[in-house]
């Protein structure tokens, strides 16, 4: 298998943890794992590890920007972001399900015991979280949780305006 990220790199085999067989580039040092592997492996942990926060793991990856092809079928990798305060995303092929992660992103995902939910990040429930816990970290202060009840608000008192300024009020009064 070639490397996506280097021109004339190709992977060499090796066992990234006890029982987990990947591929490695021995030029930029990125890994290629493959599903059903990673699957096999995951299923063989005893007990999932809780997520830790490490402010420093990010800073272990070499996040490529370019475009990769996979290194076991030649698909397009498409990206999928980790969390929310991770700064890489992982390469998935959408054929072949395997995984591309560049130099230092395995060893950033160990130290925060995300290695284990790799296949959870790939799936559209994890991405929805993200995608809404980035939608709530980007919202301005001045912006209401939930618009409906805003407007919900709004209509109230409106309502009650009118309620008091009505002509039908105003001639009743008379």
């Amino acid at each position: 298998m070639r490397c996506p990220v280097c021109p004339s790199g190709v992977l060499e085999p090796l066992i990234l943890e006890s029982g987990l067989p990947a591929h490695r580039c021995p030029g930029c040092d990125g890994v290629f794992l493959i599903s059903s592997d990673y699957r096999s492996w995951v299923a063989g942990q005893s007990v999932a590890t809780p997520e830790r926060d490490d402010p420093e793991a990010g800073l272990l990856a070499q996040e490529r920007i370019q475009s990769k092809c996979c290194p076991r079928c030649r698909d397009m990798l498409l990206r999928y972001r980790v969390g929310l305060r991770i700064p890489f995303t992982l390469d998935h092929c959408g054929r072949c399900n395997g995984v591309w992660l560049d130099g230092g992103e395995w060893a950033s995902l160990t130290r925060r015991n995300l290695h284990d939910d790799v296949h959870r990040m790939l799936a559209e429930p994890w991405q929805r979280k993200l995608y809404k816990a980035t939608r709530r970290a980007q919202r301005p202060a001045h912006c209401p949780v939930n618009p409906a009840q805003s407007r919900y608000a709004d209509l109230g008192r409106i309502k009650a305006w009118m309620r008091i300024h009505s002509p039908a009020r105003a001639a009743h009064k008379r």
